[in-house]
C-alpha cells in the first residue's frame, strides 16, 4: 500500500504504520510524490484504500484520481467529496 500525506502529518503516520504488526500488510509511506508520477504509481502499485483526511476541499482531484483507478476511498465530508464519491465511498464527518 502506498500513502501520500500533508507534511505535518509525517510523524504521526510514521509512528503508527511502525506499531503495525502484521505479515500479510505492506505499509509504504511514500511522503510527497510530483504530480505527473501519481498515476503511474496507481498503475503500477496494488492500492488497497485512498484515505482523504481533509478539512477544506473544492472539487478534490486526488479522490476522483482513486476513483477512476477503482481504489476504495474512504474520505472526509468536505467541499465538494460527497458529491463526488456519491454512494460508491465511505464518507466521514
Amino acid at each position: 500500500m502506498g500513502t501520500f500525506w500533508w507534511r505535518p502529518l509525517e510523524d504521526d503516520l510514521r509512528r503508527i504504520a511502525s506499531e503495525v504488526e502484521r505479515e500479510d500488510l505492506v505499509i509504504e509511506l511514500k511522503g510527497a510524490v510530483a504530480n505527473d508520477e501519481v498515476l503511474n504509481f496507481y498503475r503500477n502499485h496494488e492500492i488497497s484504500v485512498f484515505i482523504n483526511v481533509s478539512t477544506s476541499e473544492g472539487v478534490p482531484v486526488s479522490i476522483m484520481e482513486a476513483i477512476s483507478f477503482d481504489i476504495p476511498v474512504v474520505a472526509t465530508s468536505v467541499g465538494g467529496t460527497p458529491e463526488i464519491v456519491g454512494g460508491s465511498c465511505i464518507v466521514a464527518s
